[in-house]
């Protein structure tokens, strides 16, 4: 069974076995199995049947009101209907229950974030970090973001750059540190960044529109434009 502590990963499992996962998870429900209700749950939230996982979560936590991650995957569903409040609180649950269980403080986090509670946000990512330091490069990057919002530039930088430090190929937090120095001014620095976030990722519409707005900046027109018509020819619209 899926019975993953990581909704992402258990939603990749069911990707690939799709059909599979749902036969299997239909028969072992009409035995009673929260476990199995929980995977078929994955199973459609992969497919985009919110509701109906929803539903699954819920008949698994009534089967097995124990289970942290139960609560959790149910938090992440509600999460992607836009239903903050409502995951928050199924978040909490699981952290009740388990308050080293690294997900759900991370999904938390990522509600509050959402929420514009940038602080509390900030806390669950370092709680999830020191429960489980695997998860440090990807929640820099995102208490990099919510300082940013919070107007504190410095910090911001300088979660972004534990993020690349901790892998320096994520084209995105080379863009996201650039947007960050782009905004304190250091307009060659940034360009430096966007310059490294667009070799690793030369598909990514967002460094090459973001590096125009900087050449533009600095008097470069003829780079400017053609940074701006490569974004174009990747999609980018929004180039007012």
């Amino acid at each position: 069974m899926i019975m993953s502590e990581n909704p992402e990963k258990g939603i990749r499992w069911a990707a690939t076995f799709g059909l599979a996962v749902l036969l299997v998870g239909i028969v072992a429900c009409r035995n009673g199995d929260g476990a199995a209700h929980n995977d078929l749950g994955l199973a459609l939230q992969e497919q985009g049947k919110l509701d109906e996982a929803i539903e699954e979560y819920r008949t698994a936590i009534r089967l097995d009101p124990e289970n942290a991650m139960f609560y959790s995957n149910l938090g992440f569903a509600l999460d992607r209907q836009g239903k903050f409040d409502e995951a928050i609180e199924e978040y909490r649950i699981a952290i009740r229950l388990d308050p080293d269980y690294a997900r759900a403080h991370q999904n938390l986090g990522f509600a509050l974030l959402q929420q514009g509670k940038f602080d509390e946000a900030i806390e669950e990512y370092r709680i999830a970090i020191r429960l489980d330091p695997e998860l440090a490069q990807v929640l820099a990057q995102m208490m990099g973001f919510a300082l940013q919002q919070q107007g504190k530039l410095d910090e911001a930088i300088e979660e972004y750059r534990i993020a690349i430090r901790l892998d320096p190929g994520d084209a995105d937090a080379h863009n996201s540190l650039g947007f960050v120095l782009q905004q304190q001014g250091k307009l060659d620095e940034a360009i430096e960044e966007y310059r490294i976030a667009i070799r690793l990722d030369p598909d990514d519409a967002l460094a090459h529109y973001n590096l125009g707005m900087v050449l533009k900046a600095e008097g470069k027109d003829d780079e400017a434009e053609k940074a701006f018509a490569r974004a174009r020819e990747l999609g980018w619209h929004d180039l007012t």
